[in-house]
């Protein structure tokens, strides 16, 4: 149990992260444009 909760929780930090990167990139397209 203890390894799947630490999989879930590496998964969510994984959709956030990508959450971010993709913000990221709209954000500096939105200023260089």
């Amino acid at each position: 149990t203890r390894r799947t909760i630490c999989f879930s929780k590496i998964e969510q930090m994984h959709d956030i992260v990508i959450g971010l990167l993709i913000n990221k990139v709209e954000f500096g397209r939105d200023i260089h444009a």
